[in-house]
């Protein structure tokens, strides 16, 4: 997250209420840890891989409602993976 992002989290860019300041200080908090970081090469490679399961569930169809509601909580996971690990470095 650039430094930009986060004063504008933290509600220097019209950002009235104290949750944007709450997330960025939990983000900074999470990026900055040293014990945090096999989570975030973790959470980094499953965002790489994921749209591969999101398209071969694609390409054979979603039939029924269970096959839905995977690709639906894929997608959660995928977006979670991508913001727990965006501040993966190798």
């Amino acid at each position: 997250m650039s430094r930009r992002t986060e004063r504008v989290l933290a509600g220097g860019g019209g950002e009235t209420d104290g949750i944007g300041a709450t997330l960025a200080s939990a983000y900074a908090n999470y990026r900055d840890d040293p014990r945090t970081e096999p989570i975030q090469a973790i959470a980094f490679w499953l965002a790489v891989v994921l749209p591969v399961v999101h398209l071969s569930l694609l390409a054979t169809g979603l039939s029924n409602g269970t096959e839905t509601a995977l690709f639906v909580g894929l997608l959660g996971l995928n977006a979670v993976a991508i913001v727990a690990g965006h501040a993966h470095r190798a």
